[in-house]
């Protein structure tokens, strides 16, 4: 009983059954297949013929063992006997004729070359009848050789005093008429090529030879260049030739259906038209006369036909051809033998939902119902889609030829906007062919290339009117310049090494990008959506806010006051955009929305997403606009000092305007920028005072202090944040400008903890009582420096002492409490001014005590686990002996080789890397000790 299988619920005995029919489909399709490919070689050997042995592949799942594991298959060995042999006889033919030819006579040149050249070229036929297919392709190769050289024997024997040149191009011509009259030959009719060819057995040979035409179209690229050689040409003569053969190729491509033919035509014709094309162009933009560029313009003009052309034909040839590829021909339709007795058999019963074979098997299986497979069934089909970059590479020729006209009728830097016009106009062209995809694609590629040379060529002048007034950071209030155009720069007023790059054409250029991006947001539903109105925002503020008051050389006052309006106007323009889509917070009478779950109020639905996204983009991109235009009004301002004030006064109320009406992102960033200009006119009205920097700190304490007394109001709001870093920043600038002054740094300091004591007030701000003790204790000993002690231990113990012992009493009262909170301060308090002490201590006698204090801090804090104390220890121990080491050291290193460094540092990298994985884990249990410790 125990053998007795179990028994499957009636589900999974349905599945295992419809798997295994399946696979029973699979491998009866399969072997139909096979059958139907014996009995058609049967048919083609004839009747009486012994059946024809031929390698099949075993079913899907099934190998045949081999005795030994073959590297290459035998058709690649046979392609590379074959391909070799050819090469051998085509040197062997080419030795005899240029070295032998002198020891025969005429008459014996000639019959041995024609008797070659007639044997080679006919033998192929014979050996297509055998159905040694790649042996005549290589035999039809080597007559080719045989051809040429009978046109060089020609030339050397009867022809001698002809022009090389010319004799070239008509051999090249009557060579390649002369191949591809020998392909039609021997080729197969292509009517029939997809409606008789079944699946070839392996190792069957084609009916026919593949190369001889792809050869002549190749050989057909020279006759015409040739003659132009010939000719003495010009630029313009090489174009003709290769326009002219481009379009004899494409012409060939477009309307020939073989595939092997139309790969190498259309090949052929992309090299020689972008070859044709560029020559054509090269000489429209140096042409300096209407003539010159009127030749090159129709040059052009018919590249950019032939390039428009290829896309638009190109789709409807792959179109042609995936129908063709996926219709099976009229004598396909008859059954076979094997389809007829398949027919007669009874069906099979059919389990309803039963998965049909998938992949090849059921592609066979289709088959097998009709006879032999076709070829083209087991192709991939060929798509609809034609290549666009024909249509790229026309656009752009188009765009020359036009622009190569408006170019000689406009000042040099005007060219620029010419060739920008002419490709608005290839783009609004490529929106009107929308039903042909390729064409449009290409034609809009071309254009966005244009617009991209274009920003490019305007970009130096856009960063030079951005960048060049930061450099009056080195030369502030050094002169008054005339100009706009001289308020670039110090560089520019003196007139030395800084130019303006740019002319009046580059606002023109930047204008029509702009309105180009607005035009595909507007009207162009491809074109991407939330990016277009950016895109079109920025480049319309690089050119009417930032170049066009350059180029038109303004008055320098009256720039910075056009800049400081287009702030406010920024501005203005981002608060609205930001406020009219804003989400309302949700309340009880909104009423969420079905579609996206948005509170919704009555009366009122909310905006698209799309909308919103959009109106958001644009919003931040007039934010990030004016941040950018205050940078530059600012540095711009900073050549004269009542522009400078005037200048900080309006960009301190645009942007405090503006933080009091903006939203969350904008009210921050507009705050952060009014405080800092709050804090650059402190210190820029301290300066016109004629005040010292270390005088002037007290000045930036003082927006210091208001800072953090407006950010406490303002602690509910966005503004808040970016008020309180603005105060931080004030407060590390007055400390930087008292610093080298000792007794005015002392009391800056001092009243910099004083703020920050006033901040820590906060319940949310608790931390910033640390920063305040540590600007008091720094502020006590910067006076003790100011006051020339140089012995701090006498000021600096006591404050220790009573430090520690209130630690002390802490920890034992908290034992959760750190050490740095509790030791921290106190061992601080007298281990920095000592050791700044002793590093300029020529005696022994502070070095050895302070050493002897750290050596006890550091056993303390080993043996009561305490993190602090330990490692405060052991970093002044580790540098008080550094210092008492180091002269020695040094001494030691001059007395070593030179060589022995780099030695030592390569051992010890050895030893490390030997070692790495080991103080890995040593370094991770000292983290881990660390970590445990208070």
């Amino acid at each position: 009983m125990d053998n007795v299988p179990p028994v499957l619920p009636p589900a999974a005995e349905l599945q295992q059954l419809e798997h295994t029919l399946a696979q029973v489909e699979s491998h009866r399709a399969w072997l139909l297949t096979r059958r139907s490919q014996l009995l058609e070689l049967l048919r083609q050997s004839g009747p009486g013929s012994a059946p024809a042995t031929a390698a099949w592949d075993p079913p899907p799942g099934q190998r045949t063992p081999h005795p030994w594991r073959q590297d290459a298959r035998p058709p690649t060995v046979q392609n590379v006997l074959l391909a070799l042999g050819g090469v051998l006889l085509a040197v062997a033919v080419t030795a005899f004729t240029v070295l032998s030819w002198g020891h025969m006579g005429i008459g014996g040149r000639s019959a041995v070359l024609s008797a070659l050249t007639l044997t080679a070229m006919g033998t192929p036929a014979l050996l297509l009848r055998r159905q040694l297919a790649a042996t005549a392709e290589a035999v039809a190769c080597l007559g080719l050789v045989l051809l040429l050289l009978d046109a060089y024997a020609l030339h050397q024997v009867a022809l001698p005093g002809t022009d090389p040149a010319d004799y070239s191009a008509l051999a090249s011509a009557a060579v390649a008429a002369t191949w591809a009259a020998y392909g039609l030959w021997l080729r197969r009719p292509p009517s029939t090529r997809d409606a008789e060819e079944t699946v070839d057995p392996p190792g069957a040979g084609a009916r026919g030879l593949r190369l001889p035409l792809p050869v002549a179209v190749c050989l057909a690229q020279l006759p015409l260049l040739l003659w132009a050689v010939a000719a003495g040409a010009g630029p313009l003569g090489f174009a003709s030739a290769l326009l002219v053969t481009a379009t004899a190729d494409l012409a060939f491509a477009l309307r020939t259906r073989e595939r092997s033919v139309r790969l190498p035509a259309a090949v052929c014709a992309s090299v020689t038209g972008i070859a044709g094309a560029l020559l054509a162009a090269q000489v429209s933009v140096g042409a300096d006369a209407p003539s010159g560029t009127a030749r090159a313009a129709g040059l052009l003009l018919l590249a950019a036909a032939l390039g428009v052309s290829a896309s638009w034909r190109s789709a409807g040839v792959n179109r042609a051809d995936g129908d063709d590829a996926q219709a099976a021909p009229p004598e396909a339709d008859a059954p076979a033998p094997a389809a007829r007795a398949e027919a007669d058999a009874p069906a099979a019963p059919v389990v309803a939902d039963a998965p049909a074979p998938a992949g090849p098997a059921a592609g066979a299986a289709a088959g097998s119902a009709t006879g032999p497979v076709p070829r083209s069934a087991l192709r991939p089909a060929a798509g609809a889609a034609a290549p666009a970059w024909p249509a790229a590479a026309g656009g752009l020729a188009l765009i020359a030829a036009i622009g190569g006209f408006l170019r000689t009728a406009v000042p040099g830097s005007w060219a620029v906007l010419g060739y920008l016009l002419c490709a608005a106009g290839v783009l609004a062209a490529a929106r009107s062919v929308t039903a042909r995809a390729a064409v449009s694609a290409g034609l809009t590629v071309a254009s966005g290339a244009v617009y991209a040379g274009a920003a490019l060529w305007a970009l130096p002048s856009v960063a030079t009117a951005l960048l060049g007034p930061v450099t009056w950071t080195g030369a502030v209030w050094s002169g008054a310049p005339a100009g706009a155009r001289d308020a670039l720069g110090p560089a520019v007023t003196a007139g030395t090494d800084v130019d303006w790059p740019g002319t009046g054409a580059v606002p023109a250029v930047l204008g029509v990008i702009a309105v180009t991006a607005m035009a595909l947001h507007r009207w162009w539903a491809s074109a991407p959506r939330p990016a277009a109105p950016a895109v079109a925002a920025v480049v319309a503020w690089c050119s009417v806010g930032v170049v066009l008051p350059v180029t038109l050389d303004l008055p320098h006052p009256v720039a910075v006051a056009l800049l400081v309006a287009q702030v406010a106007v920024l501005l203005v323009a981002s608060v609205t955009l930001a406020s009219a889509h804003a989400v309302p917070a949700p309340s009880a009478d909104s009423v969420p929305s079905s579609a996206t779950g948005a509170p919704q109020a009555p009366g009122s639905p909310p905006a698209a997403p799309a909308v919103r996204a959009r109106t958001e983009a644009a919003s931040l991109t007039a934010l990030l606009c004016a941040v950018a235009t205050t940078l530059t009004a600012a540095f711009w301002s900073l050549a004269e000092q009542s522009v400078t004030l005037g200048a900080l006064s309006g960009l301190l109320v645009v942007h405090a305007a503006a933080s009091a009406a903006a939203g969350h992102v904008r009210q921050r960033a507009t705050a952060a920028v009014a405080s800092l200009c709050a804090l650059a006119l402190t210190v820029a009205v301290c300066a016109a005072a004629g005040l010292p920097p270390h005088r002037t700190a007290f000045a930036v304490l003082a927006v210091a202090a208001a800072a953090s007394f407006v950010a406490a109001r303002l602690r509910a709001l966005p503004a808040g944040l970016a008020v309180e870093c603005a105060g931080y920043a004030a407060l590390l600038l007055a400390i930087c400008l008292a610093a080298r002054d000792l007794p005015v740094l002392a009391s800056v300091l001092a009243l910099a903890g004083v703020v920050a004591s006033g901040t820590a007030l906060r319940g949310d701000r608790r931390a910033a009582g640390h920063a305040a003790a540590a600007l008091f204790v720094m502020a006590a000993w910067a006076r003790l420096a100011a006051s020339g002690v140089s012995a701090p231990e006498a000021y600096t113990l006591p404050v220790t002492a009573a430090a520690l012992f209130v630690g002390v009493r802490r920890h034992r009262q908290d034992p959760t409490v750190s050490s740095w909170a509790a030791y921290g301060p106190g061992l601080g308090a007298t281990f920095l001014p000592s050791l700044m002490a002793a590093w300029d201590d020529t005696h022994w006698t502070r070095p050895l005590l302070l050493g002897l204090g750290a050596l006890a801090v550091t056993l303390f804090g080993a043996r009561q686990r305490l993190r602090a104390p330990l490692l405060l220890g052991g970093t002044v121990l580790a540098l008080i002996a550094l210092h008492e080491l180091a002269p020695y050291l040094v001494q030691v290193v001059d007395t070593l080789p030179r060589w022995l460094p780099p030695a030592l540092a390569g051992l010890l990298l050895l030893a490390t890397g030997a070692t790495y994985e080991h103080r890995l884990r040593d370094a991770r249990k000292l983290r881990d000790a660390l970590g445990r410790m208070r």
